[in-house]
């Protein structure tokens, strides 16, 4: 499905591009700053990454082109510490979100405006803000899919009861 996995580096990424990934959520999708969002994804994705989710939903809005995310600061305000390792909260707020569709690792080549196929099929946009050495470059979505019956499952009875009273 497109994307590369995760850098395998044991070093700390200081510096990520950020894009947007524009593909299309077949059916009904949630903005990530939605209350849908925080009521019925925040048990399954963890706030920080929701809260990282939202940082970027925000700061794309701003830079369509895309922007430079520094992983330090970045990691200060939205509380998760200063670390920026494989290992950090940060990083685990990055993986979170790829390992549930709302973000994934861009190959290389797609960060000098040469998509690959898969990127050019999911109508990936490339930064074109030229901003600099990136460690790493992450698109983003900023809709959300409905949350499945078997993710519903995971998030306990009482946040799956108001996410059906809420949002039936």
């Amino acid at each position: 499905m497109g994307g590369i996995a995760e850098p395998t580096s044991k070093e700390a990424i200081g510096r990520v591009g950020i894009i947007r990934w524009s593909a299309a959520t077949a059916g009904e999708s949630y903005d990530v700053r939605s209350l849908y969002v925080e009521r019925c994804w925040l048990g399954i994705l963890g706030p920080s990454t929701l809260l990282l989710l939202r940082y970027v939903a925000d700061r794309l809005e701003l830079s369509p082109e895309g922007f430079v995310m520094d992983m330090e600061p970045t990691a200060r305000m939205l509380g998760v510490g200063m670390r920026t390792g494989k290992n950090s909260p940060l990083r685990r707020s990055l993986g979170r979100a790829v390992a549930f569709g709302a973000a994934r690792w861009v190959a290389p080549a797609a960060r000098d405006g040469e998509a690959d196929a898969a990127d050019a099929e999911d109508d990936l946009s490339v930064l074109s803000c030229s901003p600099g050495p990136t460690d790493a470059v992450i698109a983003f979505k900023s809709r959300l899919p409905p949350v499945s019956s078997r993710q519903m499952q995971r998030i306990g009875r009482a946040a799956r009861e108001m996410c059906h009273e809420e949002f039936p």
